[in-house]
């Protein structure tokens, strides 16, 4: 199988499954630009619903190579399994479908974004479905040497064998985002941020496991008049809103747009921020993070984070409880964190989807070595 091909030879395809564009992160459609510019043809497909997935959605495609990204839907019904023969049996069903799928010409690769799904109720259950899934598909994809070894970790036995793995860094957004000066100057003037506050920016969809309301509780102990907090972003669920407006009517400091923001709008929200806080609570990669440095901005974050290998000292503020978050948001320097982001804008400029497209290809290969980051 090579990229490119000829008037008598098409392009080998991928499939990259499932199809989670619509759901607001350019990142499928940036990482598909990128392998299509290796020579591929690229097409999305979500997965049939029942048994044998991957089987059936190889069958109807016929690609050269399936790429699962978000496993979700395989793993549940591992995950959700009441007693241990009934896991053990839906595991092993797991890998059937993987072997099937393969022996139809199909090259299974994984990206795998998460240890666990962000809202996963019985996470060793599904941990053990994730190993036998890493071990049963041919290749697998992390965004760090970090999330590599934390694979290793948590997946033990199934964690993927060297020359089974590349390590290739999750895209920035340069050029996705453009400027928006009428809507910077809308911002600052509907919040009255006149350059003396320090302002933090928690963007994006607002969901639990991002860590709010650890957020929330800081800026409850923290008793800083200059600080300002803006949460732009679209709540998950109504609990979700209702905390967030309680918290918003108590303190004025809380600058919240309860909405989803669109793609224009969204370099508004960065420009008039200092740094951007990301508490989640557990993840192997984070948009969210290359989104900000890549916007030029200082990053917050639970030391957890350090195995996204996105940025050292220079360009974070970690902290590792609440009480580490509650320090940072006592302390922060406006100064110095826009020095750091100067940092992270350079940082976040060697993460381009050229190399990520390259690397990206070569991983569909055959008897393919081990990629590591530059």
């Amino acid at each position: 199988m090579t990229a490119g091909g000829t008037a008598s030879q098409p392009r080998p395809v991928v499939v990259m499954t499932p199809d989670w564009r619509a759901g607001g992160n350019p990142y499928l459609d940036l990482l598909a630009a990128s392998v299509a510019a290796q020579g591929w043809a690229v097409r999305f497909a979500d997965l049939p619903d029942g048994d044998f997935a991957l089987t059936r959605l190889v069958r109807r495609e016929r690609p050269d190579v399936l790429h699962l990204h978000w496993a979700n839907e395989l793993l549940a019904p591992c995950a959700w399994a009441r007693h241990a023969v009934v896991g053990w049996l839906r595991r092993r069903k797991l890998a059937a479908d993987v072997r099937a799928a393969r022996r139809q010409g199909a090259r299974v690769v994984w990206t795998v974004h998460n240890l666990v799904a962000h809202d996963s109720s019985h996470p060793q259950h599904e941990l053990r479905a994730r190993a036998v899934l890493a071990d049963a598909v041919d290749h697998v994809i992390v965004h760090s040497n970090g999330a590599l070894q934390a694979l290793h970790h948590a997946y033990r036995n199934g964690a993927p064998r060297a020359g089974r793995c590349s390590v290739i860094h999750h895209g920035n957004y340069d050029g996705h985002y453009p400027p928006n000066p009428a809507l910077e100057a809308q911002l600052r003037k509907r919040w009255r941020l006149d350059g003396d506050q320090t302002v933090l920016l928690f963007f994006g969809s607002v969901r639990r496991y991002k860590g709010l309301g650890r957020l929330l509780a800081a800026m409850r102990g923290c008793d800083r008049a200059d600080l300002r907090v803006i949460v732009a972003g679209r709540p998950a669920d109504d609990e979700t809103r209702r905390e967030l407006d309680q918290a918003c009517a108590n303190d004025p400091r809380l600058l919240v747009e309860p909405s989803f923001i669109a793609d224009a709008d969204a370099a508004a929200y960065y420009a008039v921020a200092d740094a951007v806080v990301i508490p989640f609570e557990r993840t192997l990669t984070s948009g969210s993070a290359v989104l900000a440095m890549t916007m030029g901005k200082a990053l917050l974050l639970p030391g957890a984070a350090r195995l996204l290998d996105l940025c050292d000292d220079s360009g974070a503020l970690y902290f590792d409880d609440d009480a580490g978050l509650l320090r940072l948001l006592q302390t922060l320097d406006r100064v110095s964190v826009r020095t750091m982001g100067q940092r992270n804008r350079l940082a976040a400029a060697g993460f381009d989807w050229p190399t990520v497209g390259r690397r990206t290809a070569l991983a569909y290969q055959p008897a393919m070595p081990q990629v590591a980051p530059r």
